[in-house]
């Protein structure tokens, strides 16, 4: 056609049907490629790219983790192998129901824990109580066969049932273990993030979902409008040409009006059309949103998947690992009661008793079922880790020899002679056997699991002693600390001597920090006739006025409070009685945290480096408790101890102790050692220290072998290599932080002090060792597990503090404090 010679009346007939197969092929283009953009385009189609060359289609598109949308670059060349996570997610992504798929996997997961948790916590709990049980059969058979003298195998069953004792003992601590931190807890915080990371998850899916398919139904509904708008413009056009075929000068007027109206058909035909254009775009981008939350989702669960199988592994581990724990050291031990029962020569023990009855046996006395005892023949090998320096009743030897396993020659009819300073060294390593599987201590709230009740005395942390718990007594004073108490027999797997075995009796209510001396306020007012405590009395007390935190109980005062009127102390009225905070005569600062802190923020607020409660408490116990009998080594009442380490972080160095019991002051004090992020003596120095006391224990050996090839009685001096290791321990600890060192030395200096008196309060320097070892030195613990290796220095870390303690005056020499 030449358009130059087309008439201008004819040519919107001539160009009618041009324009209409142009509409239509744009209609059908918008088409296609909305359903392309769907996904709904056969692959096979002419539509669809060749997979050779590059795409820009949704199957070249991939969705990185962080939710971009990247093109795929296809080529011909080797593909690199994809890991199993980038695996997992593709494989996933491709799936139409990836997201459900991976949220049920997760729900199942969460069952399957659950499921798990249920059955262990039954299972702990029936090991718990028949341990129980079965370690008191065992302590009463004990007590009935170490009774019986001469007769065969006594001293093998005695040791078989203290055994059995200590085995149950270390059941029971194995099951608060896993109880806790070593499986439950773990387990159940994993579960509790993945219920909540799965319900998040379905919920932006939902709504991801939703909004894709709000995106479709706009597009539907678009499409179909301009299909409607199209037909409208297609039936006008048609219509305006029929009329220009029939064209006449009657028909103009009503030809014009039809064009008018094809016109607005147009007009409206490509509105309908940019508009569908538009919802076409949006569901594009909701798609691609989609891909891209889909992507995300995907990679949160399957983070989350893989973080829940890693506790789960960690957590079966430590379940098989304490299981192989408790029964690593029975075998040989049976093994080697077995091959001492085999030396046993029948009616050894029946010629004993014959040979040790007394001449001048009174005949009446044969019809008594007593029988007479030689406890010089029949004593167990009693192993301990005395030394030449030690008293003869300390606290190591008593202690350690309670607890230990016995070896292959442990039940051996002991010898006349005294054991060597090497066999007694040599044991102390058996020592530690029940402290498998123990749980750590945390700070000194009673609400924290694993810590037994909030108490652990240090002998517990060194054996897991049970008898370090206070005793119910019907009455107990403020003046009743210094008197004797009545001896009781031993029941835990570490116990004391007798000269130590006392417990410190409990107030007759556990509710307050003490039996305190309390005086009535003789000042006019509305407290003129409360019983107040000493540290009351020092305050200027009025109404309280406003609603505020008792500083006694830690609890809401609303009604019937006090308030003092110079450092605006709140407390109950009922709590004055108690109260161990003095007034300041300034405004009382907020509650410090105290325990569990680090070391060296301690150590800042107090210009000498010593933080104060490690001064006031050393000095109470200076001042009135030196002569207590057991002091450090018996525990206070679990109830005035919690209450005093609040006094403690709500008064600071305000609280009055001059009233309180010198076991719950020394109780708190080992506390605060203990809850120490990082001990006195930093972890970087821990294996040479302990290398240092191994070499000490060669020397103290040589020393007591030459004390006993000594014949003319005099008494040698320190050996030098003795010498030379204690000149090692003190260019060691020269090289602490200066707090670090200060604080060091106060608290040596003060357990000197204690040893020094140790003839009236029998806390040797050995027992201070024992007591204090594991506190002030201790190894990095790489996770909560307790190492073999770990165990086996307790001994050494006792030995270490002893020898500082010995040679207090030699280690810290006053003028080699840095500066």
């Amino acid at each position: 056609i030449n358009f130059k010679e087309v008439n201008p009346d004819s040519a919107k007939a001539i160009f009618g049907d041009i324009h209409t197969s142009i509409d239509t092929l744009a209609f059908t283009f918008g088409n296609v490629v909305s359903d392309f953009l769907m996904g709904d385009v056969d692959s096979g189609s002419g539509l669809g790219t060749p997979q050779a060359r590059r795409s820009r289609s949704f199957d070249n598109l991939s969705v990185d983790p962080e939710g971009y949308v990247s093109e795929k670059t296809v080529f011909d060349g080797p593909r690199v192998p994809l890991s199993r996570e980038e695996e997992v997610d593709l494989a996933l992504l491709k799936h139409d129901s990836g997201v459900e798929s991976a949220l049920l996997y997760a729900k199942a997961w969460s069952r399957y824990i659950k499921d798990l948790l249920a059955w262990m916590e039954k299972r702990l709990a029936m090991d718990i109580e028949y341990a129980k049980y079965y370690a008191k059969m065992a302590e009463s058979a004990k007590t009935l066969a170490s009774q019986r003298d001469y007769m065969p195998f006594s001293h093998i069953y005695v040791s078989t049932f203290k055994q059995e004792a200590e085995y149950r003992q270390l059941l029971i601590q194995t099951a608060l273990a896993l109880q806790t931190n070593k499986f439950m807890q773990p387990l159940v915080a994993r579960k509790n993030e993945l219920d909540k990371l799965r319900k998040d998850v379905k919920e932006q899916w939902q709504k991801e979902q939703k909004k894709m398919q709000e995106a479709e139904a706009a597009l539907r509904k678009a499409g179909a409008l301009k299909t409607q708008r199209r037909e409208e413009y297609e039936k006008a056009q048609s219509s305006t040409n029929r009329s220009l075929e029939e064209q006449s000068n009657a028909v103009n007027k009503q030809l014009e009006k039809k064009r008018k109206l094809e016109e607005e058909a147009l007009q409206k035909a490509e509105e309908a059309q940019e508009q569908y254009q538009s919802c076409v775009a949006d569901a594009g981008i909701r798609k691609m949103d989609l891909a891209n939350a889909k992507s995300t989702i995907l990679t949160q669960i399957r983070k989350m998947v893989f973080q829940c199988d890693l506790t789960l592994k960690a957590a079966t581990v430590n379940w098989f690992q304490m299981q192989q724990a408790q029964v690593v050291s029975l075998p040989a031990h049976y093994q080697a009661l077995s091959d001492n029962a085999k030396l046993y020569e029948p009616g050894e023990c029946y010629a004993d008793f014959v040979r040790n009855l007394p001449k001048n046996l009174q005949k009446e006395q044969l019809h008594s079922d007593s029988i007479p005892t030689d406890s010089s023949r029949f004593m167990f090998n009693k192993r301990s880790v005395g030394s030449s320096h030690s008293s003869h009743g300390n606290l190591s030897q008593a202690s350690i020899t309670s607890c230990d396993v016995l070896s292959g020659d442990g039940v051996d009819i002991p010898q006349q002679h005294p054991p060597t300073m090497s066999e007694q060294r040599s044991h102390s390593s058996a020592d530690i056997q029940a402290l498998r599987g123990q749980p750590t201590v945390r700070p000194w709230a009673s609400g924290s699991p694993g810590s037994h009740g909030g108490m652990c005395s240090d002998s517990e942390s060194a054996g897991g002693s049970s008898e370090s718990r206070s005793m119910d007594s019907p009455t107990a004073s403020p003046g009743d600390f210094k008197r004797r108490l009545p001896r009781t027999p031993s029941t835990g797997t570490m116990s004391s001597a007798d000269d130590l075995d006392e417990r410190e009796p409990p107030s007759p209510s556990d509710n307050g920090l003490a039996d305190m001396v309390t005086g009535t306020a003789s000042s006019p007012g509305p407290f003129r006739n409360v019983q107040m405590s000493k540290a009351a009395l020092t305050h200027k007390l009025r109404k309280l006025r406003a609603p505020s935190k008792c500083r006694e109980c830690d609890s809401l005062v609303v009604f019937h409070g006090a308030e003092c009127g110079e450092c605006s102390l709140a407390c109950h009225k009922k709590c004055l009685e108690t109260l161990a905070i003095q007034c300041g005569h300034k405004k009382l600062q907020g509650r410090l945290q105290l325990f569990g802190i680090d070391f060296a923020q301690a150590s800042r607020n107090s210009p000498d480096g010593i933080p104060f409660i490690i001064k006031k408490c050393t000095s109470e116990i200076e001042s009135r408790a030196l002569n207590i009998k057991g002091i450090y080594r018996v525990n206070g009442a679990k109830s005035r101890v919690e209450k005093l380490c609040q006094a403690f972080e709500n008064g600071k160095d305000l609280v009055e102790l001059s009233d309180l019991s010198p076991h719950d002051i020394s109780n708190v004090l080992k506390l605060y050692l203990r809850q120490l992020p990082e001990p006195l003596v930093l972890y970087r120095y821990y294996n040479d220290l302990i290398g240092l006391a191994k070499e000490c224990q060669r020397a103290i050996v040589e020393e007591a072998d030459k004390l006993q090839k000594n014949q003319t009685g005099d008494k040698p001096g320190s050996s030098v290599q003795l010498n030379r290791v204690v000149i090692k321990m003190r260019d060691f600890l020269l090289q602490l932080p200066t707090a670090n060192y200060r604080t060091l030395h106060f608290v040596i200096a003060h357990l000197h002090r204690v040893s020094e008196q140790a003839e009236e309060n029998k806390m040797t320097a050995s027992n201070l060792g024992i007591i204090f070892g594991p506190t002030l030195i201790k190894p990095r613990q790489a996770d909560a597990e307790v190492s073999l290796s770990s165990l086996v220095d307790y001994p050494y870390q006792a030995l270490i503090v002893e020898m500082l303690v010995r040679h207090f005056h030699t280690v810290f020499d006053v003028s080699l404090l840095p500066a």
